[in-house]
Parts: structure tokens; C-alpha cells; sequence
């Protein structure tokens, strides 16, 4: 289904394999090779899509058919920048980062949790 749905939303967009691929960092033949199932995104990048054209990963895979995603993620994320933040603007970017440090805490906190175990 993500294929199905990721050309869809390419091409409803009117973008091109070469644009969304610049937007998610592979090439013009990564997304060919999503959009034709013979590979798939990760998750990073499945969650870059998802927000790229404003949608839900379950929407994507095909969990559900309601396009736009719960309305609380975007409330959520606003209020992760305020809390680390406060006013200053930050980009997508810096909040992926953000992201990512924080799930490579919580591996960190898994593994030291196992060891003692």
C-alpha cells in the first residue's frame, strides 16, 4: 500500500522523483524503487514523507484511509519547541534532530536497563 499511496501523493502534489527525492535526501531512482515496491523508505524517511505531504504514517501503510494526521501531533511538536525553545523559531530540521537525540536516549536507557538485568 505505501507504494500506492506515496506516487498518489507525489503526484497529486505535482512534484517529481527527482524533487521529493532531494526533499528526503535519496535519488530520483530510491523513490522509482519505492514507487514501484522493489524497496521501501525507512521509518526516518517514512515520517519525513508523512509530514512532507501532511498526512499520517498509518495513512501511508495503508492503516487507514483518513489522510491528515491526528490534530494533537502538531500540537505536540509545538509543544516540544516551546518547552526547549520558548520563542525562538527553529526549522524541521532541528526539531528531526531533536528527535532523533531523544530516541537515541531512550535506546541508550534501554540497553543500560538490560544490562543490569
Amino acid at each position: 500500500m505505501l507504494h500506492i499511496r506515496l506516487k498518489e501523493l507525489r503526484t497529486d502534489n505535482e512534484m517529481t522523483q527527482s524533487e521529493l527525492g532531494n526533499r528526503v535526501g535519496v535519488i530520483k531512482q530510491t523513490v522509482s524503487s519505492w514507487e514501484s515496491n522493489t524497496s521501501a523508505p525507512n521509518y526516518e524517511i517514512v515520517c519525513k514523507l508523512a509530514k512532507i505531504f501532511n498526512v499520517s504514517t498509518d495513512y501511508l501503510f495503508g492503516v487507514t484511509d483518513k489522510a491528515t494526521p491526528p490534530p494533537d501531533a502538531k500540537n505536540y511538536d509545538a509543544d516540544i519547541k516551546f518547552a526547549l525553545f520558548g520563542d525562538i523559531e527553529i526549522d524541521d530540521d532541528v526539531m528531526a534532530e531533536v528527535k532523533d537525540y531523544a530516541k537515541f536516549v531512550a535506546e541508550r536507557k534501554k540497553r543500560e536497563k538490560n544490562d543490569k538485568a
